[in-house]
């Protein structure tokens, strides 16, 4: 949020838990948990959706998905997804060893239940009813584990490099931009929507009040 709104971008949080912080910089809050949130009674005039480490959480991101595409998919707004990729490949050689660990952070974060490779996301979101945009690779974050410093930067430069050969062997995350489409549900409000506009506009006198 805070990032969001030094760029002058008017954000609305919704979390299970709603900090100072988050509400100091975001436009509106909402405390609601995302496996059950209903989305019909989220905003509607949004131009995107990040949901950023947060799929792996949920017990069924395929329903979350669903309920964001009910709401959205007249809008068609981008929906901008982040998770790990169990894919990466010093995951792939702890396996190699026979080793599979979960820790108290990074892909095998304790608190994941479920787990995605490039492939197995894409399969989710188009399967959910979401058309794929773009799909980018991310880089293990070595400044937050080494601090800013000139050894953390190389590496940084050195797995971006390595991402640019292959994404599924070398992202430490995966980056997905999709757009849900619409629902034949949607698609009707919408233009129940726009009639009430209408409606409204004609009904008004020339003051802008209503008759």
């Amino acid at each position: 949020a805070e990032e969001l709104h030094k760029k002058g971008i008017r954000v609305v949080s919704i979390d299970r838990t709603i900090t100072p912080r988050v509400e100091k910089f975001s436009e509106r809050t909402i405390q609601a948990d995302l496996e059950t949130y209903d989305f019909s009674v989220a905003p509607l005039e949004i131009d995107k959706i990040f949901a950023l480490d947060i799929i792996e959480h949920l017990g069924s991101p395929e329903d979350m998905l669903g309920r964001i595409k009910e709401r959205y998919g007249c809008k068609a707004p981008d929906l901008i997804v982040t998770t790990g990729n169990i894919a990466f490949f010093l995951i792939r050689w702890m396996l190699f060893i026979g080793q599979f660990n979960y820790g108290k952070r990074g892909i095998l974060d304790l608190d994941h239940a479920r787990l995605f490779t490039f492939s197995s996301l894409k399969r989710l979101l188009k399967d959910s009813g979401y058309t794929i945009v773009e799909t980018k690779g991310l880089p293990a974050p070595f400044p937050l584990a080494l601090g800013d410093t000139r050894v953390a930067r190389m590496l940084l430069n050195i797995n971006s490099l390595l991402i640019a050969i292959s994404k599924s062997l070398f992202a430490y995350q995966i980056g997905i931009v999709a757009k849900p489409k619409p629902t034949l549900d949607s698609l009707l409000q919408h233009a129940i929507d726009a009639g009430e506009k209408k409606c409204l506009k004609i009904n008004s006198n020339p003051d802008g009040s209503r008759e």
